[in-house]
């Protein structure tokens, strides 16, 4: 079970890294980014479903609570189907890889604490 998390770890923050923006921004891009984050509150949602999945992930590993590092997983899970809704204009088909990977690895890990697969 461990294994399976920091596995899902690592691909969550291969997906950030490869979805994350340059920092090197025009100023136009600049002011259109902060209208933007304006409009679409959900980015702040997903950036902390990402956040709150690795806490608890981590919580649950230093104190030995698979279940709490399993909800942590769900959390990144949706952090991922959102990381892959923002892409679905840019690249769709990174987008469907990125979602079905997502819910795929929670499926497992959720059979692998309730079913012991």
């Amino acid at each position: 079970m461990g294994d399976l998390l920091f596995i899902i770890f690592i691909i969550w923050v291969l997906v950030y890294i490869f979805t994350s923006e340059s920092d090197k921004m025009t100023p136009d891009e600049k002011s259109e980014f902060k209208s933007e984050m304006k409009t679409k509150p959900m980015i702040f949602v997903v950036a902390g479903l990402g956040v709150m999945g690795t806490l608890l992930m981590l919580i649950g590993s230093v104190i030995s609570r698979p279940f709490i590092s399993l909800i942590g997983t769900w959390f990144i899970t949706g952090y991922l189907v959102g990381q892959g809704i923002f892409m679905w204009e840019k690249n769709r088909g990174l987008s469907v890889i990125v979602g079905m990977a997502a819910i795929g690895l929670t499926l497992f890990g959720s059979g692998v604490y309730f079913f012991g697969w």
